[in-house]
């Protein structure tokens, strides 16, 4: 993107803040969580923001794949990988939160 000065335009500036946004509340999730589990508080339910998170990666990729079609949008391509990364790392938290959940029931098992 700097080498050729493409610079994004609102709608993408939007796209990706709109993920970013998502992502970063689904970890947030995740740790409140975690901190509920240690103290054995009610859990919060991390589905919602796990299909929250996803349905925000899908449309983007919908409204990626159409803005990629037009010529004149050369800043489209520019977010290709931000969305795979996006997905990867939706995934990563997904499997960090379920690993770190697992791991403290046993640890609570063991102490009790």
């Amino acid at each position: 993107m700097n080498e050729k000065y493409i610079e994004l335009r609102s709608d993408l500036l939007l796209l990706t803040r709109g993920l970013a946004i998502e992502t970063s509340e689904y970890f947030e999730d995740i740790a409140y969580q975690l901190n509920y589990i240690e103290t054995r508080s009610p859990e919060p339910d991390l589905k919602i923001r796990v299909k929250s998170v996803q349905h925000e990666i899908d449309s983007a990729n919908r409204t990626l794949l159409i803005l990629i079609a037009d010529p004149d949008r050369k800043d489209a391509g520019a977010l290709i990988n931000f969305i795979t990364y996006s997905q990867r790392l939706k995934d990563k938290l997904t499997n960090f939160a379920n690993i770190s959940m697992a791991q403290n029931q046993i640890d609570n098992k063991l102490s009790n």
